[in-house]
């Protein structure tokens, strides 16, 4: 196998897994798409994250592809619900 091949064996076995990756995500990312949210004036409290929270800080991690930052973190409530 020479230099070439490998490097296309390589972007091809990538080219899988980011395919993997939209067909997990896809779903989730389409149901974003719905009408904008209405602003809201009430009040929104900044709070460090419990463990409750953890399910939509992964959701949220992985929607920007990206591991999840080590604790302390913060979290955006309002109503009772993180804003995520």
């Amino acid at each position: 196998m020479n230099y070439s091949d490998f490097y296309m064996a390589i972007i091809r076995q990538r080219a899988n897994a980011v395919d993997a990756r939209a067909q997990r995500l896809g779903p989730m990312l389409a149901a974003l798409e719905g009408p904008a949210p209405v602003r809201s004036h009430d009040p929104l409290t900044v709070r460090f994250a419990a463990a409750a929270d953890a399910p939509a800080l992964a959701r949220l991690a992985e929607l920007d592809c990206a591991p999840l930052p080590p604790a302390p973190l913060l979290v955006g409530e309002r109503d009772g619900r993180p804003i995520v």
